[in-house]
């Protein structure tokens, strides 16, 4: 079995620095990876995370 799903990303503000924040959750056969992202969604990062660990 496998789920992922994509917190809502936000938009911040830090002084004169605009950013994107976002989390990718996965689960897999009872191994979960979750990540977090800066300006960049990595599609299927934490998926390749749970093929790499979990075999």
């Amino acid at each position: 079995m496998q789920d992922a799903c994509d917190a809502p990303a936000g938009r911040r503000d830090l002084g004169d620095a605009e950013y994107v924040r976002g989390e990718t959750h996965a689960l897999r056969d009872g191994l979960w990876v979750a990540t977090g992202w800066l300006n960049i969604a990595p599609d299927g990062y934490s998926e390749d995370i749970l093929d790499t660990v979990g075999g």
